[in-house]
């Protein structure tokens, strides 16, 4: 039979794991919640910010104009297929093995919506939502490419693995681990701003 000061000592054990856990939950929350009023900062600057406009005449309502000019059936095929195929990926390993029928099938269902997406898209020509003619253009799949491997295979997975590093290898709080962080975002923020002004000079530079 335990003694008193084990029982004791073992409620203890479980206080502190519940009040980590209770500082863990908080932490995470107040990570979420001081985006408001960052977000509603922002909100109001761009408020008072003049956007000129070109003013041009339409014959058509707001509602003729959207049924008519927007590809509402290409969103309505290529929403599902994109959800059912991440889906599969997220699911695969974790909530179900990934011969499951499950994975399976979300990951089979999502390509051939994709692929139905493609064909959809190719039939609108001009008009689709993502107009298949683009990709003709070399200033378009070269963009794509920079922006999939550039941001997609180096900036997106550090930005998102440093957190948990600090967090799982350092054994640091969410806090510290925000603030780790923040030399790298504030460094990749300064960069962008960098680079769009070295491009409006070189353009105002250029004849």
């Amino acid at each position: 039979m335990p003694s008193r000061n084990t029982v004791l000592g073992a409620g203890v054990s479980c206080t502190n794991e519940n009040i980590e856990a209770e500082l863990t939950n908080l932490s995470f929350h107040l990570g979420f919640y001081i985006n408001l009023p960052v977000a509603a900062v922002v909100s109001v600057i761009l408020a008072l910010i003049h956007i000129p406009e070109r003013t041009l005449q339409h014959d058509k309502s707001v509602i003729q104009t959207v049924l008519s000019d927007l590809d509402l059936t290409g969103f309505a095929i290529f929403a599902p297929g994109a959800v059912m195929f991440l889906l599969g990926l997220e699911f695969g390993g974790r909530k179900h093995p990934w011969d499951s029928a499950t994975v399976i099938g979300l990951i089979v269902g999502g390509i051939a919506t994709l692929a139905l997406f493609i064909g959809w898209e190719y039939r609108q020509g001009s008009k689709a939502m993502f107009p298949l003619t683009m990709l003709k253009k070399r200033e378009v799949w070269t963009s794509m490419l920079a922006s999939t491997f550039l941001m997609g295979g180096s900036v997106l997975p550090s930005s998102f693995y440093l957190p948990i590093y600090f967090q799982a290898v350092k054994a640091a709080s969410p806090f510290m681990s925000g603030l780790y962080v923040l030399p790298n975002i504030l460094a990749v923020t300064l960069f962008a701003v960098l680079s769009g002004t070295l491009r409006k000079f070189h353009q105002r530079q250029s004849p």
